[in-house]
């Protein structure tokens, strides 16, 4: 059976909440999902960042996540889905990208909800920036592939709403760790996109470079 990768995270960030929380305390925190038209602030007060509230609404998954603790917690695979673009030599490469690598990193060892709403949103902008690193890169490999996939990044933005909304539709938890899974949701929108372009990209030179992003702090 496929890890369940969102149970993992929200156990995580529910396990890490309870210990940072005899330590530490905060008002109010916030955190931003992207979309089409503009990004959206999320306010997440103390009460909702509490361990109380992340446990609680995570309580449900624990025993599930328990069952699975024998899963590489280093292997990408196990955790973030596999794009539907490439085939298995292309994902063979772009499963080690540093872009996953850093959001499960931060995610294992987040301390509140806000953190795991961080690093689902600031992996989001990187997804989104791959795909113009990608774009530059088709046209000095082959101008008509390059311009075919700019007029479906057009396509895509006009239907990236909808299909926001539908992520929020299918969400599976409650309370502030929604936020977590929603931020999760939209980055998986993202880096479906620039796997389909880095899919055109590894076509023409058998290369799969992420580099959006690189060397920058996550979370």
């Amino acid at each position: 059976m496929k890890f369940d990768l969102v149970k993992k995270i929200l156990a995580s960030v529910a396990a890490c909440a309870m210990i940072a929380s005899m330590t530490a305390c905060s008002s109010k925190d916030t955190a931003v999902i992207g979309g089409a038209d503009g990004p959206t602030e999320i306010v997440i007060t103390d009460e909702e960042s509490s361990a109380d509230a992340v446990a609680e609404n995570s309580a449900e998954e624990s025993t599930e996540v328990s069952a699975e603790d024998t899963v590489d917690p280093d292997d990408i695979s196990n955790y973030i889905p596999k794009p539907q673009a490439g085939d298995d030599d292309f994902y063979a490469l772009f499963k080690t990208n540093d872009i996953d690598a850093d959001y499960l990193e931060t995610s294992k060892t987040a301390t509140a909800a806000v953190a795991g709403i961080r690093a689902g949103n600031e992996c989001a902008e990187r997804w989104m920036a791959q795909v113009q690193i990608s774009l530059d890169e088709l046209d000095t490999l082959d101008a008509s592939v390059a311009e075919e996939q700019r007029k479906s990044q057009e396509n895509w933005e006009k239907t990236l709403d909808k299909k926001r909304d539908a992520a929020k539709e299918n969400l599976t938890t409650q309370g502030s760790v929604q936020n977590i899974e929603m931020a999760f949701n939209v980055m998986l929108l993202y880096r479906e996109r620039a796997a389909e372009v880095l899919y055109e990209v590894y076509k023409l030179n058998g290369e799969v470079n992420v580099t959006a992003g690189t060397g920058e702090a996550v979370g």
